[in-house]
This record gives C-alpha cells, structure tokens and sequence, in this order.
C-alpha cells in the first residue's frame, strides 16, 4: 500500500513539474493562434537564416583560405611588376627633354597605374611612400597638375561616396588625389554649419531604415516568471556537477558562463536558443508573452538577414574575394580560380616586358601612342 502511494505522489508530482513549462503536443491538438501561427513561423525563418549563413560563410572561409594560399602570391607578383614599372614611368615625368603634350600623356597613363597602386586591397608589400615621394618631387611643375575638368570630376566622386565634398578648395582636393591615403581623414572631418546632416544623424532616425515605433508589449526580462524558469531549468541541466566524464563537464562549464552572462546582459535570445537546444526544441511560450516574444524573433530575423547580406559584401575583403572567386557549385569556383590565376600570370609578364624595355624616351614614345589618342579624345590640352 505504501510503496503504490509512493508511485502515485511520484507520477503526481512528475506531472506537475512537466506542467510548468508548455508542451507543444498539447498545442498541437487545436488550431494556432495568429501571435503563435506568428511565433512558429519566425522560428522557422530563423533556422533557416542560420543554416544559410553557416552554409554560406563556410563555403566563404574556403574560397577565402584557397585564395591566400593559391592566389595571393600571385597577386603581390603582379602588383610588384606594376609598381616598378611605374616608378619607371615617374622618372621618365621629370625629364625635360619630354615634350609637353608626350608629358600630358604619360600623366594619363600614370594616374591609371597608380590608382590601382593606391587603391588595390593586397598593396600592403608596396613601397608606397616611394612613389609619393616621386610625385611630390613633381607637384610643383604646373603642367603636371589636374585640369579642372579631373577636379570637377574628383569633387563629383565625393559627393557620390561621402554625401558632400565638405566645400573643399581645388588645392585640397588635389593633394587628395596626390596622397589618397588623407581622403578618409579628411572627409571624416566635417565643417560645422554644413546644412548637411551627419551620419551619426541620419543613422539615428529610424524612419531611414523604415522602421516602425516600438509596439507596445508585455515586458519580456530575465525577471518574468516564465523566463525564470526557463533559466532554472538550463542551469539544472547544464550544471557541470551534474557530468563525471573530465571532457564534457568542461563544456558545460563554458555553457554555463554563456547562460550566466546571458542572465547579467538580459540577453533573452540566447537564453531561448540555449533552451531549444539543451532542453525542449519544441517549447511553446504562453499566450501572454508571445506578443513580446515575437518582437524579440523579428529583430533577430532581421538581424540575421543583414548578417547573410554581409557575408558578400563587396566592401569587405571576404566579399571581395567572394564576389571575384565564388560560385555555386565546386566546378564554378574552380574554373574561376583558374581563369583568375591565368590572367594574373598574363599581366604580370606583360608588365615586366614593359619595365624591361622602358629604357629610353624613344622607347617611352612608342608606349605613349595610344595615350596620346586617349588624349585627343578627351581634349585636355589644358595639360599644356
């Protein structure tokens, strides 16, 4: 008799610890609601945003780590034989025996060259000081200066990236486009009364990136009945005491400090996460904290959506590399890679068969027909 009041109170009280948290086979007997049709569908987004970034990014991190080792050096080789045969040319631009108009075409021609000297993200090997230093020795001879024309041109061009050429004089804007390492530097430096707004405004209105006011929902925080515990029973479960073997008693120690500085920050994402993962998959909150919770996965859809955007940005150097190399399919990439490493390989002699033979003006002069065209097509006989 004792020992069946002792299986009935242990079947009892098993029930109504499991009653604390909701089960979703109970929810799954009757229709969802619209907040908890809501609720299943953005966790459905963001497993899939978070399969796609780990696809994604892992497939990045290879193209990446292939590129260092297979076609960076490549690159350096190239922008080596580019900068010496410009430097060449730079010695050539000083040369008074060089007719003006042969002058004005070698500027055309230098300045393509060092914009991709100056520019190109793998120049960290580059001597670059050296080549400022050759153009500095040349800044004060007036036919080597820009015409307004390039001026105007360059002014456009900051107006287009910085949203304001922050009323810069000629002077300034052509040591900027002598020395493009100050053009951030200068450009961060904003004139006061402008009438323009700064960045730190325009990103801190909202209705820029479209959003909306905050709705108004029930307070969602570690101190919520529900959230607690949830909290109590991670810590339950995780706690390293509860683990003999020496191996995984030291990673739930580190899941551990993940939930308790999760606790400290009030990061609730991480602690639903850590929920789903370690302890019910399936978890369904209350009717009353779905609403703020919902809010809670549509900020996190959010985040994850520029987070996928990111991994091919085109601004970043994984992007770069990405968006020249990457593809669909290991086929695709492949073929890339090595129509990639051709051309390097092509230029790179193209350009040392240009440094080797550039020994004399009479030599300069045949380079320079073409430049010469390129001049008469733009009609920049202000160089003169």
């Amino acid at each position: 008799m004792l020992r069946t009041l002792s299986s009935s109170q242990a079947q009892q009280s098993e029930r109504m610890a499991q009653s604390r948290l909701v089960n979703t086979s109970q929810e799954q007997s009757v229709p969802l609601s619209g907040p908890r049709q809501q609720y299943h569908t953005l966790q459905e987004t963001i497993d899939r945003l978070t399969a796609e970034i780990s696809r994604r990014g892992q497939q990045q991190e290879r193209v990446v780590a292939r590129f260092m080792q297979d076609i960076l050096p490549l690159e350096h080789q190239y922008l080596q034989a580019v900068y010496d045969k410009t430097s060449r040319l730079l010695a050539f631009a000083g040369k008074k025996s060089l007719s003006q108009r042969d002058r004005a075409a070698l500027f055309i021609w230098l300045d393509e060259e060092l914009e991709e000297l100056f520019y190109h993200p793998f120049n960290d090997r580059l001597d670059l000081d050296a080549l400022r230093q050759q153009l500095s020795a040349l800044s004060d001879v007036p036919e080597n200066k820009p015409v307004d024309g390039d001026i105007d041109d360059f002014r456009q061009e900051l107006r287009e990236i910085f949203g304001s050429d922050n009323g810069l004089s000629d002077d300034d804007l052509f040591r900027m486009m002598n020395d493009p390492d100050i053009i951030f530097d200068t450009m961060r430096h904003q004139p006061e009364n402008t009438g323009e707004p700064r960045d730190e405004d325009v990103f801190d209105d909202a209705r820029f990136f479209g959003e909306h006011e905050p709705v108004d929902v029930p307070d969602i925080t570690l101190k919520s009945a529900e959230i607690t515990r949830m909290y109590k029973k991670l810590a339950s479960q995780l706690h390293p005491d509860r683990e003999p073997d020496p191996i995984k008693k030291a990673h739930r120690h580190d899941l551990m400090v993940t939930l308790s500085k999760a606790r400290q920050t009030n990061d609730i994402w991480t602690l639903i996460e850590m929920f789903r993962e370690h302890v019910d998959p399936d978890y369904a909150f209350s009717d009353t904290a779905l609403p703020a919770i919902n809010v809670l996965l549509q900020r996190r859809v959010e985040e994850l959506q520029h987070e996928l955007a990111n991994i091919s940005d085109v601004h970043t150097l994984p992007g770069i590399i990405w968006d020249k190399l990457g593809g669909k399919t290991d086929r695709a990439i492949n073929n890339r890679f090595k129509k990639h490493a051709s051309a390097l390989l092509r230029m790179t002699e193209e350009q040392n068969q240009q440094h080797a033979t550039l020994r004399s003006l009479k030599v300069l002069r045949q380079y320079l027909v073409p430049w010469r065209e390129e001049l008469e097509r733009k009609s920049v006989f202000e160089f003169y």
